[in-house]
């Protein structure tokens, strides 16, 4: 169990970074973009579905690791409300 734990915690933040480092940037130039006719919409069409797709999987994954934190959040929290160490 307890290996599960820095494995999870280090997804959780790459996951975040890659939130940071990719996809608020994004969303926030998209929502910066004023209409215009010089704007090439396959190209921006392209990129939104890009995002979009992405953004799934980001999400996906983001769902798998907050799952797969309660089971041993809820066994560090016995082993904490027994008073046992948390060494097994």
């Amino acid at each position: 169990m307890r290996r599960w734990l820095p494995l999870l915690l280090c997804a959780h933040i790459a996951v975040r970074v890659w939130t940071i480092a990719y996809f608020a940037p994004t969303i926030i130039a998209f929502q910066q973009m004023a209409y215009s006719s010089t704007i090439d919409p396959p190209a921006l069409v392209e990129k939104e579905a890009q995002w979009r797709n992405l953004n799934y999987l980001r999400v996906l994954m983001l769902m798998a690791v907050s799952l797969a934190l309660i089971r041993p959040t809820v066994w560090v929290g016995r082993m904490l409300c027994s008073g046992e160490s948390v060494k097994a």
